[in-house]
């Protein structure tokens, strides 16, 4: 799939076996994109849930919003890709589930060429812990980034494959600004997961896998 540049966004490309992340200033051992992590999430969920069940989605075709490609409200994707493994940060899984929900897509004209945003939010971002939202100067910043904050926000696709990441969400709100882009026309993923880290602690909070739309 061809991720478009946008913003504060690179352009790349990414592969079945091939993740991509941001690079953090200082060494990061591992990363916490494996979709095997996804799976693992879903089995520390409550009995009453289905964690092989994704959301459904309308078979509609969904409405595309244009928008100007300056001004908007929408979270910047924290920059530098570059290509490391997908093995497992590690860490913990907690019980609490990010409830994922897709909004809409908005359609932006990036340089001649016409990108789709794919807008998510959390739904219950009211039950994750408040004071994991919050500026961390003590931990390492995310490449050039240097105003990172304690919790990073990874997007993925069934496979574990990164497709955004954000860095700087300092309170929930941010958890309702949620995006990927995909450049009109590409193929996309069929289902994506939000695994909101905990740096601090060392703790993921990690989504069941929800439908994009086609």
């Amino acid at each position: 799939m061809k991720i478009s540049k946008m913003n504060h966004a690179h352009l790349f490309s990414l592969g079945a076996s091939t993740a991509f992340v941001l690079f953090a200033t200082g060494s990061l051992s591992q990363l916490p994109l494996n979709a095997a992590s996804a799976q693992e999430a879903t089995t520390a969920i409550p009995a009453t849930s289905n964690a092989a069940t994704a959301t459904t989605t309308t078979t509609t075709t969904p409405t595309i919003t244009t928008a100007p490609n300056t001004g908007n409200d929408d979270l910047s994707i924290a920059p530098t890709p570059v290509i490391l493994s997908t093995a497992n940060l590690g860490g913990t899984v907690d019980r609490l589930q990010p409830l994922l929900a897709f909004d809409k897509i908005m359609a932006v004209n990036e340089e001649g060429q016409t990108v789709n945003r794919y807008l998510y939010s959390v739904t219950n971002a009211d039950a994750l812990p408040t004071n994991i939202f919050v500026r961390a100067p003590y931990l390492k910043p995310l490449s050039e980034n240097a105003d990172a904050c304690r919790t990073w926000v990874y997007m993925l696709d069934q496979d574990g494959n990164p497709l955004s990441t954000f860095a700087t969400i300092s309170d929930k709100a941010g958890l309702a600004k949620l995006w990927f882009a995909a450049q009109a026309g590409v193929a996309l993923p069929k289902k994506i997961y939000v695994d909101i880290w905990d740096r601090q602690m060392d703790v993921h909070y990690r989504s069941k896998l929800v439908a994009v739309p086609q």
